[in-house]
């Protein structure tokens, strides 16, 4: 007959094992948590950037339908007001106007928000992050000078 208690090892030696594996875990844990926390930052930074080119994009929609650049400023600055965005979703809050440029042709509206990261940045203290955009709309509030004077007719 053959002796079972030769062919299983000893008992510490199956403990040192176990030890290890505890100890492998806790260190994966601690190298892929910041890795874990930097993509949940990177993320609310790309979400909180569409959110501010929407913002400016729509704005210069609205801007665009102004007949001068008082008008096209006022609508611009309503549609911020009147949207979800002007007092803060959690993510983003300030969202303004920081630039605007409006001619007979076209409007530039340029947005400024600040992204409030979701997890603070280790060791750098960093909790939220202003990001700017710019579009620009054809202008439609204007009505065009025909190409041969305002009567259309050759002079």
């Amino acid at each position: 007959m053959i002796n079972n208690r030769s062919l299983f090892t000893s008992k510490s030696n199956c403990k040192s094992h176990k030890g290890s594996a505890i100890t492998e875990t806790a260190v994966g844990a601690l190298v892929l948590m910041p890795i874990f926390l930097i993509l949940v930052d990177l993320i609310g930074l790309v979400v909180g950037q569409t959110i501010n080119d929407d913002i400016a994009k729509n704005a210069a929609r609205y801007a665009a339908q102004g007949t001068d650049s008082g008008s096209a400023s006022q609508l611009a600055d309503n549609y911020i007001a009147g949207s979800n965005y002007a007092g803060g979703t959690g993510l983003v809050t300030l969202a303004q106007i920081t630039g605007f440029n409006w001619n007979t042709t076209q409007v530039q509206v340029i947005t400024q928000v600040t992204i409030n990261l979701p997890i603070a940045v280790p060791f750098l203290n960093i909790k939220q992050q202003t990001m700017q955009s710019q579009a620009t709309e054809p202008s439609i509030g204007v009505a065009a000078t025909p190409p041969n004077g305002p009567n259309g007719s050759a002079s």
